[in-house]
């Protein structure tokens, strides 16, 4: 995965109603779409319940999120193994995660980790 594009969620944007959470997840799994390899998303919460319940909710929004088609199987085969890869790491745990049917698909998925974790990552993006 090349470059990371961090998103800082303050505590007081947790506490809204449903329905702009859910527009505010769609509007970042139509990001999610449009930039699938090319700029992974890093959300930075504060933890907390309100946390728990968006992370929750995106993993579950996400989940109907179609696969897409990357340019080569070249491309999609580095996509596929930057996921699993994450997934791998120590601390990682999984929220949600897709694989692609398609031969040069590529799936979303959702990874969790707290700040100390990420920071002890030798390769974190």
């Amino acid at each position: 995965m090349s470059s990371v594009n961090p998103v800082v969620i303050l505590p007081e944007a947790l506490q809204t109603s449903e329905r702009t959470t859910r527009h505010r997840v769609a509007r970042f799994s139509h990001a999610w779409r449009r930039t699938v390899l090319y700029q992974p998303r890093l959300g930075l919460l504060q933890a907390g319940a309100d946390a728990d319940a968006l992370i929750a909710r995106l993993g579950e929004l996400l989940s109907g999120t179609a696969e897409q088609t990357m340019l080569t199987p070249g491309i999609s085969s580095s996509y596929q193994k930057g996921v699993s890869t994450r997934f791998e790491q120590t601390g990682v745990a999984a929220v949600m995660q897709k694989s692609a049917a398609a031969k040069c698909g590529a799936a979303p998925a959702l990874f969790r980790i707290d700040a100390p974790g990420y920071l002890c990552q030798s390769n974190a993006e």
